[in-house]
């Protein structure tokens, strides 16, 4: 039980910042300034070893998605070009933008995001 008027962290403002929180818009930052993630060379290959990995599957679904357009007008089906192609560009661009933040998180000081602040409201 708390004591009349005790928040259970007596000493402790509420005010104060929390150590080991993003507080900074303006670029990544580690979750604790005195531990700053650092890229192994493990880590480096692993990340490599997944986007070479992520490149062949979507090569494949690319040509997956071709073969089957080739096979559907050669049937003379009719099918929504723009749809397929839609939903096999889009896992890719998404995957892509991933790496990218991936990439960037692993090494802050070669990425350098700016961000704008809004004024607060009056």
């Amino acid at each position: 039980m708390l004591p009349p008027g005790g928040t259970g962290r007596e000493g402790a403002s509420l005010n104060r910042p929390v150590q080991g929180a993003i507080f900074h818009v303006s670029g990544l930052q580690s979750l604790d300034s005195r531990l700053p993630f650092v890229a192994t060379p493990l880590s480096d290959a692993l990340f490599w070893i997944a986007t070479v990995a992520i490149a062949l599957a979507q090569l494949m679904i690319f040509r997956s998605t071709w073969r089957a357009r080739r096979v559907a007008v050669a049937a003379g089906k009719a099918g929504s070009t723009a749809l397929e192609w839609t939903y096999a560009l889009a896992p890719a661009v998404a995957l892509a933008v991933l790496l990218w933040f991936t990439s960037a998180a692993m090494h802050p000081d070669l990425v350098q995001l700016r961000g704008i602040a809004l004024p607060p409201r009056p």
